[in-house]
């Protein structure tokens, strides 16, 4: 099996799968060839590769979304944390 250029009757140039067989028919040689379109099977590979493509920026935005989320509650959760600490020095019988 080979890939190729073949052409439409139309002129349009294409991407196909060629594959050859020999074989011996009485005295004479015969070669059978079979040619399939591989356009679709392009289109899809370059639509699987722009998905791919879309999903990891998605996942990385979301990544970097996360990341300063956590970073703004991690602050907020240490000034929660000092409040309450400041709260239970303020009301310990040792005041």
């Amino acid at each position: 099996m080979q890939t190729v250029e073949a052409q439409r009757k139309n002129g349009e140039v294409f991407s196909a799968e060629l594959r050859m067989q020999e074989s011996q028919v009485g005295n004479q040689r015969v070669l059978i060839g079979i040619i399939r379109d591989l356009t679709q099977d392009e289109r899809q590979k370059a639509n699987e590769n722009l998905m791919r493509d879309r999903i990891q920026e998605i996942e990385q935005k979301a990544y970097e979304r996360l990341t300063k989320l956590r970073e703004k509650f991690k602050g907020q959760l240490a000034e929660r944390d000092q409040q309450i600490e400041e709260l239970k020095a303020g009301s310990s019988p040792d005041s």
